[in-house]
């Protein structure tokens, strides 16, 4: 009986114990916040835990703070809308407690690989006709799902679809309210239920070939006026005849970006049959057109160039800014109509206007460079140069480097601002800052000066990755041959008066205080307005001490 009463005891204490926690946390700040507000707080918090991750559910312990906080989350229906099932997951019932918890909330579904067949894959897809936006990843046939496939989603705003599968599932479903669509696949039909006249976002990628021919894409392209954005990629089957061909061309009068990567026959037919803004940034890649040669690229060049210029004389919108970039044997050049900074163009946090790329190909140096030559680049004053790993060694590389300072020289008289990021790059620093052409016999005949400058009017000069000293050394390692010619050079030009007025150093290797003190003296020599950046930092000179001024965009990046 003792045994039985101290038991009996003991419950009733942990009873009071529990009841005094439960008044306790009641007398919470949190507590006395207003459900609404607390299930506010939980979906940015739940926001935050799940980022960019597909599958996250830690955000869940919210749910084991306190038993209010547990009550409020469960009767919440928003925050279990987000649903994300992978078919080889070892919880399928995650999902379905998920779901049955969304109650009528518009859902956020991320399905993928649904194989084999379970119940949560087909309630996930059965639940399409409410969802607001689906992310379905499915390349093999999973049987029986297909049967599930909705043939109304009249909620759905945003689809994602990668696979044959997973875009064939949704082909005959109506989606009137349907906004932006990503779609990949071996194959695909532009009969298909993401041809709304509501959409404003379309990318399509095929790995095979389109069934329709173009003819057909710009027909179905009439019915979408409202586009912002079009991306397509793949092969078109070969055209027998233009007896579909619209009588004149498709206007997109919204359309903000273009990106045709087709065939070039295909990508001049569209070029011709669309009638889009001229601010349209546009995006050309040389790979798709399937060069064999570099000389298979001069009536491509001669076509863009002719467009361009076209541009500059009928619209008046000039080239200002130009980007070149080589990473890992990928090249591309980026034009832009609007005046960048420095640090925009060195890490691309400017939309270019127009952009031609060439992925993967062996002479794509040697295609692209010489189109500077070609460009209407009259009005450019900002340049940025990436990533080039070559220029040193044998003889091509050499003559790769007189090809770019030639294209450099002919583009650059009214160049303020020169960025060079990466190792090879910067080694230029020195050549372009000093380097003058001299031509005394025309000269002579002009009357100008024998000296002229690459870049006669630099003022701003970028430098990012840049090796002052070896890499990973921390001894009295003697400065490199860089560092020296770049002081030269800088020094140079204040001698000519063509001083650069503000230098930027950004994660330079080897970079000691006594060398930023070097490039200090020298600018303070060439001008009073001058300005130093190291990693963000604005540097000036007070009674011998440093001063280092944080900007609030610095602080920012």
């Amino acid at each position: 009986m003792q045994a039985l009463d101290r038991q009996r005891e003991r419950q009733e204490l942990l009873g009071r114990i529990s009841e005094l926690k439960l008044r306790y946390n009641a007398l919470a700040e949190s507590a006395v916040l207003p459900d609404e507000l607390l299930v506010e707080i939980f979906k940015i918090y739940a926001l935050l835990e799940i980022g960019d991750r597909r599958f996250c559910y830690s955000w869940f312990k919210i749910t084991h703070v306190c038993r209010h906080w547990r009550d409020v989350a469960l009767q919440a229906p928003v925050l279990w809308s987000t649903i994300s099932f992978a078919g080889n997951t070892k919880h399928p019932g995650r999902a379905l407690e998920q779901l049955a918890r969304s109650g009528t909330a518009p859902l956020h579904l991320h399905i993928f690989f649904p194989k084999p067949l379970c119940s949560a894959s087909t309630n996930l897809t059965l639940s399409i006709p409410r969802a607001r936006s689906v992310y379905f990843e499915c390349e093999e046939t999973v049987a029986g799902l297909s049967d599930a496939a909705p043939s109304d989603a009249p909620s759905l705003s945003s689809v994602k679809m990668e696979g044959d599968f997973a875009v064939q599932l949704l082909r005959h479903c109506r989606m009137p309210r349907l906004q932006d669509a990503h779609l990949k696949a071996q194959t695909f039909s532009w009969h298909h239920g993401v041809v709304q006249p509501s959409i404003t976002k379309l990318s399509v990628r095929v790995e095979s070939t389109f069934i329709e021919p173009v003819s057909t894409f710009i027909q179905v392209l009439q019915g979408m006026p409202l586009l912002e954005e079009l991306k397509v990629r793949g092969r078109f089957p070969r055209r027998v005849d233009s007896a579909v061909v619209p009588s004149q061309s498709v206007s997109l009068p919204h359309l903000a970006e273009l990106e045709l990567l087709v065939g070039w026959e295909d990508w001049c037919f569209l070029d011709s049959n669309l009638d889009i803004p001229v601010t349209t940034r546009q995006h050309v890649d040389l790979s798709s057109f399937e060069l064999e040669q570099p000389e298979d690229a001069t009536p491509i060049f001669s076509k863009l160039v002719s467009k361009l210029r076209n541009l500059t004389v009928h619209s008046h919108i000039y080239i200002q800014s130009v980007t070149y970039e080589e990473n890992l044997g990928d090249h591309q050049l980026e034009l832009f109509t609007r005046s960048t900074s420095a640090k925009a163009l060195a890490r691309g946090r400017a939309d270019a206007f127009f952009t031609i790329s060439m992925q993967s190909c062996p002479f794509s140096d040697t295609v692209l460079l010489p189109l500077f030559h070609l460009l209407p680049l009259a009005h450019v004053t900002a340049v940025c140069i990436s990533g080039i790993k070559c220029f040193f060694g044998d003889p091509q590389d050499t003559a790769l480097r007189q090809a770019l300072i030639s294209a450099m020289r002919d583009a650059a008289q009214n160049i303020s601002t020169l960025c060079l990021v990466g190792e090879y790059p910067t080694d230029l620093a020195s050549f372009l800052v000093l380097e003058t052409t001299v031509d005394p016999l025309q000269a002579l005949q002009s009357g100008m000066q024998a000296e002229q400058w690459i870049m006669p009017k630099l003022q701003t000069l970028y430098l990012e990755d840049a090796r002052f000293r070896p890499y990973g050394k921390r001894g009295k390692e003697q400065p490199s041959q860089f560092r020296t010619d770049l002081t030269e050079a800088l020094f140079n030009r204040i001698a000519a008066g063509r001083s650069v007025r503000h230098l930027i150093l950004s994660e330079c290797v080897g970079i000691w205080e006594e060398d930023v003190q070097i490039f200090r003296n020298i600018l303070k020599m060439g001008c009073e307005d001058w300005k130093l950046e190291w990693d963000g930092n604005e540097l000036e000179w007070a009674e011998d001490d440093w001063v280092y001024e944080m900007d609030d965009r610095a602080m920012e990046e």
